[in-house]
């Protein structure tokens, strides 16, 4: 594991996988290699907007930081959290897109 001058963790190995990341100035990560795919994020403010990997894209709907959905290929993603923001449970929703 190594640090970058900000004391963000840069690089992270495990089981002779070397992940890296990326982060901008406000501390917010913005892009990662893990085990070779690469994926960029993209933010509005403090929350996330889009991932965007090699193969897949994740479109995320979020309110007041606290995210509600996301969308990947044609399935939609409705995540249940309790009042902390904790993931209880992820609901699975077939939609068409486009």
């Amino acid at each position: 594991m190594s640090y970058d001058k900000e004391n963000r963790m840069a690089t992270f190995a495990e089981d002779a996988t070397l992940n890296t990341y990326t982060c901008n100035s406000d501390d917010f990560k913005k892009g990662d290699n893990v085990d070779g795919s690469l994926s960029t994020i993209i933010w509005v403010g403090t929350d996330y907007l889009q991932v965007r990997g090699q193969t897949s894209v994740k479109t995320f709907h979020t309110v007041d930081s606290l995210m509600l959905s996301y969308i990947e290929s044609t399935l939609r993603f409705d995540l249940l959290t309790d009042n902390l923001g904790s993931l209880i449970d992820r609901l699975v929703i077939i939609q068409r897109c486009g």
